[in-house]
């Protein structure tokens, strides 16, 4: 595990690789906020390892673990408004692609779910400057297909179950 830049929500749009994605739900903002507190369903329905490192209630400063195969990740949350926005930075990874890396989740109700903005920003070590362009497709390939469960689990639909 190597250690990662702290990025506060003020600096994440001056990191030089940008992506947003923008997706409506048909969950409410308060459903995808309470999921993100459920590691047992996102362990069941996406195939994550989650382990919360820091006790509820959630706010900046939570951390928690995320595995998936051989990746391991320990994020720490910066900004926390349930059913608003998150943000949120990789304080540790075992990958070398990254020196900062920083996600914020803005939320919006809308009628019948809610409208959800995904911002990444990173700023890539010398080898990841090189896997820039297939780490673009594949953070917004990845998104995408993770929405329809992303919004189940929200939802607490288990027809989304793998």
């Amino acid at each position: 595990m190597r250690d990662h830049e702290p990025v506060s929500p003020s600096q994440h749009t001056s990191l030089p690789v940008q992506l947003e994605q923008t997706v409506e739900l048909l969950c409410t903002p308060e459903q995808l906020f309470e999921s993100f507190a459920r590691a047992q369903d996102w362990r069941e329905w996406l195939g994550l390892g989650v382990t919360w490192t820091s006790p509820a209630p959630f706010g900046p400063g939570t951390t928690r673990i995320i595995r998936s195969g051989p990746v391991v990740v320990e994020e720490t949350f910066t900004e926390w408004e349930p059913g608003s926005q998150m943000s949120f930075y990789f304080s540790q990874s075992n990958i070398p692609l990254f020196r900062q890396f920083a996600e914020r989740w803005t939320v919006h109700p809308r009628a019948g779910g809610c409208t959800l903005t995904w911002c990444v920003g990173i700023r890539p070590t010398t080898l990841g400057r090189f896997f820039t362009p297939l780490l673009t497709t594949l953070l917004r390939s990845g998104f995408r297909r993770g929405v329809p469960k992303l919004d189940a689990l929200a939802r607490g639909d288990r027809v989304a179950k793998a």
